[in-house]
């Protein structure tokens, strides 16, 4: 995912020590996100050009290797920010503005509900949330509307921690490759939301768990992997002895498989596109057990 870097956030510090502490965040909290899958830094320069006090940010980091090395792998590509990133979100006309001013990195995140980044220069970019206000003219209007928006920031290492579940509902809304076959491969992204939900700590803590973690955690890792919760399908295969969740894969290729949520485990169990079970599946992809015909599922009444 793409997220966009806050150029008022600059630092203007007198104490070099201070500015190098601003990157050395600025920097972690870049790498952090990558935990999250924000993995694509989009700003309105090359970061490395950024001027501090009249001095290249590469310059600053002439002594620091580790930050160099780092920067360079999250360093902004080509293209940079530009207006056509914004193009297809204006309605007629849209101004971004935190305190009266007007950042590029904030009017796209803003536009785009995505994450901005910030070196934490000052109290007001420490936030996890910056209020920008949004003004615009609708087409029709004659009268400029504003409103106050909340966009999601990082300027902290640990700001990653805060912004996870934000980032899991973005990444929900990917649209299924053309190519996904569910009969081939249940979970299409099993890699990604084994990471993202840290599903090894969750079986490490499984004993810990209780039927709501099984069945958030199921509802997660489904919808990451294009599968959405069949809520008719669901309520007939429900009963007073079985709690059952029903997802369907959203595939547009192969045939169509079933994920229903084991409340006793924390696991799936896999039913063909007639409702015949196949196999039961943990939440990382891994096979538990085969096939069990009692716990098929019923496609209608």
């Amino acid at each position: 995912m793409e997220y966009y870097f806050n150029e008022l956030s600059i630092p203007n510090e007198i104490e070099a020590h201070l500015i190098i502490q601003q990157i050395r965040n600025f920097v972690m909290t870049c790498r952090d996100l990558k935990e999250i899958q924000f993995d694509t830094l989009r700003a309105d320069c090359n970061i490395r050009h950024i001027e501090i006090n009249e001095k290249l940010l590469v310059e600053w980091l002439k002594d620091e290797t580790e930050l160099r090395r780092s920067l360079k792998t999250f360093d902004s590509k080509f293209p940079y920010i530009q207006e056509k990133d914004i193009d297809k979100d204006l309605i007629e006309w849209q101004i971004v503005s935190y305190k009266g001013q007007e950042g590029m990195g904030l009017k796209v995140a803003c536009l785009k509900t995505s994450l901005s980044v910030s070196f934490p220069s000052t109290h007001d970019w420490k936030q996890t949330e910056i209020e920008v206000q949004l003004e615009w003219l609708p087409e029709g209007f004659k009268t400029i509307l504003t409103e106050n928006i909340m966009v999601k920031n990082a300027s902290l290492p640990l700001h990653y921690q805060t912004h996870k579940l934000f980032a899991i509902e973005k990444l929900k809304q990917d649209i299924a490759p053309e190519d996904w076959e569910p009969n081939k491969k249940h979970l299409p992204r099993f890699k990604m939301s084994n990471k993202i939900l840290d599903v090894k700590s969750f079986y490490n803590n499984i004993g810990t768990k209780t039927i709501a973690d099984f069945l958030e955690m199921g509802r997660h890792v489904a919808e990451l992997n294009f599968y959405e919760k069949d809520e008719e399908l669901t309520a007939i295969n429900r009963s007073k002895s079985r709690i059952r969740h029903i997802y369907e894969s959203k595939n547009i290729s192969g045939k169509k498989r079933y994920l229903s949520i084991d409340v006793e485990k924390g696991a799936f169990e896999v039913c063909d596109e007639r409702g015949v079970h196949i196999e039961e599946m943990l939440f990382n992809e891994k096979r538990n057990s085969g096939q069990k015909l009692d716990h098929s599922i019923k496609l209608k009444n």
